[in-house]
């Protein structure tokens, strides 16, 4: 596995993105999520893609990257390291990524996925926009957009549902997810991402982000820009917190042990595990219906009552021979076989 150097690490802090790809027998699909962010990058700011390779087995993923590694017409630069442990999960990849990263500013990415270069990115990237706002504002946490998912059937009929953000409903409900901005030294200062969770490691990752900039007196404003930026494709190899089953109790915990001053604000007064208890309940209540957003956070009563009349149709679609449902008004629907 490589590692850092002082000179690597001295890099960093150059205005710029740094792009984290994890990857694991994704070889015949990388290639097109490169370049799908390289053609993204119309504002030819400073980029680099930094693809990590967690011990993928197959000799197609192998050949990919070395493929790309050899290749002279890329606009950037596109920089591979290789971690030994087998199946290590997208944190260890992610972090090892940080590790190395030479800009200021880094875009999580998965190496299966595609951005979107169409609508309002056609005249600015989101890069652009995501990276002129961080600049700009140092009480901006974090920069995210939209995303639509896609499997072999096909692109689903509607993007996932914009929920405006709310800092009490994001500890139990992680409706922000994986394909946001954020500053680097930040990231690593935290602790990056934690590599005991297999899945819905992003979330725990945005609350540990968020609980350090609070101990340092800042602000946690979450920008939204309304587009979809990531074609989210979902596959036998995601790590979607919707694509596995979870231990919501042993989740909670590790995101309250990382996040105690966010925990605190919102729950004033409660232990850990009282807290945990409570997380889990509202988690439960908001897996059933959007009206539970509003029962639990008054901030959410606008968005939920301008979405009274949102049709209860399960949606169908058709994956890997199977049939799956996902229910529009249920901001965590599980995408569970009929």
């Amino acid at each position: 596995m490589k590692t850092t150097n002082d000179s690597e690490r001295d890099q960093c802090g150059a205005w710029g993105l740094s792009v984290v790809m994890p990857c694991y027998k994704a070889g015949n699909l990388v290639e097109d999520a490169v370049e799908s962010i390289m053609a993204h990058n119309i504002s030819n700011i400073p980029l680099e893609i930094i693809i990590a390779d967690g011990a993928s087995p197959d000799q197609e993923t192998h050949e990919a990257l070395a493929h790309l590694e050899k290749r002279q017409d890329l606009p950037h630069t596109v920089r591979i390291i290789r971690i030994a442990k087998t199946s290590s999960g997208p944190s260890l990849a992610r972090n090892c990524a940080l590790d190395i990263a030479r800009y200021k500013y880094a875009f999580p990415f998965d190496a299966d996925d595609l951005i979107n270069n169409g609508g309002i990115f056609r005249d600015q990237s989101f890069f652009q926009r995501a990276l002129d706002i961080l600049e700009n504002d140092p009480n901006t946490a974090l920069v995210y957009g939209g995303v639509h998912r896609f499997n072999r059937a096909g692109f689903y009929p509607k993007p996932f549902e914009y929920i405006p953000y709310s800092e009490k409903t994001s500890l139990y409900t992680n409706y922000i997810l994986t394909p946001i901005v954020y500053r680097v030294d930040e990231a690593r200062a935290c602790g990056g991402y934690d590599a005991r969770l297999l899945c819905a490691e992003d979330g725990n990752f945005r609350l540990a982000l968020m609980n350090l900039r609070m101990s340092r007196g800042l602000e946690n404003k979450v920008c939204y820009i309304q587009e979809t930026v990531v074609h989210y494709r979902e596959n036998e190899f995601n790590t979607n917190v919707n694509s596995r089953p979870h231990d919501f109790p042993r989740l909670f915990r590790l995101n309250v042990e990382r996040a105690p001053l966010l925990h605190q604000k919102h729950f004033p007064g409660l232990k850990q595990e009282e807290i945990v208890d409570e997380l889990v309940r509202l988690c439960m209540e908001c897996m059933s219906s959007y009206e539970a957003l509003a029962m639990n956070d008054p901030a959410m009563i606008p968005w939920v009552a301008a979405h009274e009349n949102v049709s209860e149709d399960i949606l169908l679609t058709r994956f890997d021979g199977k049939t799956y449902e996902t229910n529009p008004r249920t901001p965590n629907s599980a995408f569970l076989p009929r």
